[in-house]
């Protein structure tokens, strides 16, 4: 869904991909104070705006996470469409461990006005899934802005 379009990252969002950068995307990273070494595929952006100044004309751009950007882009009605998928967890043990890991322990935001926004469920390979873990179920769902 992302290849060939831009990827926006916050700093830590960044830094825990296990592959960098991603291949076939530019890859912006907004930081007020994250310098990044710059080649051609990973670029540095003090700010969001910035971040979507430097994609240039292109038809869309992807805002991959953390928090912070996730609710700065909601707040400053900066994106029309999102793609979310939703992780249901039915081990208890997993919860804990998963609550536990400061890497993924940040959520997209629950407050979001689903008034404005328009949800339609995107088909899901539970292929990609891991299979070791049964307990694990994902939905994938697009949201587009009602304007």
């Amino acid at each position: 869904m992302t290849m060939g379009a831009p990827c926006i990252f916050g700093k830590t969002a960044y830094e825990n991909l296990s592959i960098k950068p991603l291949p076939g995307r530019l890859n912006i990273v907004c930081s007020r104070s994250y310098k990044i070494e710059k080649n051609g595929d990973v670029l540095h952006a003090p700010s969001l705006e910035e971040g979507i100044k430097q994609c240039g004309n292109v038809d869309r751009v992807f805002v991959c996470g953390g928090a912070v950007l996730y609710n700065y882009s909601l707040e400053k009605d900066l994106i029309d469409v999102m793609y979310v998928t939703q992780i249901y967890l039915f081990d208890e043990t997993l919860k804990k461990q998963i609550a536990s890991n400061k890497k993924t322990n940040t959520y997209f935001p629950y407050n979001f006005d689903n008034l404005k926004w328009t949800k339609y469920a995107v088909p899901f390979d539970e292929n990609l899934l891991p299979k070791e873990n049964p307990n694990v179920k994902a939905f994938f769902y697009k949201y587009v802005r009602q304007r």
